[in-house]
Order: structure tokens, then C-alpha cells, then sequence
């Protein structure tokens, strides 16, 4: 199961490494916020639950709007994975940075830790 979990993290960093916030790429602006993929995700994904919108007071790891961090932060629950009775949603995360470059950086760090 956490292979799966990891996978998931790992693919929605990638989406996010695609589709960074406000800032442009190659002549494109694109405006894109973690609430809008959840909103897609909801809309197209059955197995989408609940959700948690983190900010810089309440992200468990302490890196929401730090420089070279992520600037939005969506644990969100996948049904077919058991949940517990703490906060956090298990299932994956979406992430928006600044640039590409860390979204990137993060990405590689999510897959070394689960190695």
C-alpha cells in the first residue's frame, strides 16, 4: 500500500511539475491552483473522498511557502485505501510550486525517499 501511496505522490508531483501557478512557460501563462485539480479529480475520479487544504500554520511538513517549496498543498483520500481516524487523508497530495525546476526537485526527493 505504500507503493501506492508513493505512486500516487510521485504522479501528482509530476502534474504539478507540468502546471506550475501564474508563472510563465515557453510564452504561456498558467494559472492553476491545488483546488482546481482537486475540483477535476473529484469530477473525474470515483474513488476521490474527502480532502484537506493545508496552509503555512497546519502543513504537517513544515515547507508551504518556504523558498524553492510548494505554495499550495491538497491531501485528498482514494476510497480503496483504508483510512484511519487521525486529520490526514491517505491516498495523495497535490502540490503547486513556482517553477518547474522545483517541482522537479521535490519530485526526485519523493521518489529517493522511497527507495
Amino acid at each position: 500500500m505504500k507503493k501506492y501511496i508513493l505512486f500516487v505522490m510521485m504522479i501528482l508531483s509530476l502534474l504539478t511539475a507540468v502546471s506550475c501557478s501564474g508563472k510563465k512557460s515557453n510564452d504561456k501563462t498558467v494559472d492553476i491552483s491545488a483546488s482546481k485539480i482537486m475540483e477535476e479529480f473529484v469530477a473525474k475520479a470515483p474513488n476521490c473522498g474527502g480532502f484537506k487544504e493545508y496552509d503555512k500554520n497546519n502543513d504537517p511538513n513544515n515547507l508551504l511557502g518556504r523558498p524553492n517549496q510548494y505554495n499550495q498543498k491538497i491531501k485528498f483520500e482514494v476510497k480503496t485505501i483504508e483510512q484511519s481516524e487521525d486529520d490526514e487523508p491517505k491516498g495523495g497530495s497535490i502540490e503547486v510550486f513556482d517553477s518547474e525546476k522545483d517541482a522537479i526537485s521535490r519530485k526526485e526527493y519523493i521518489e529517493s525517499i522511497g527507495e
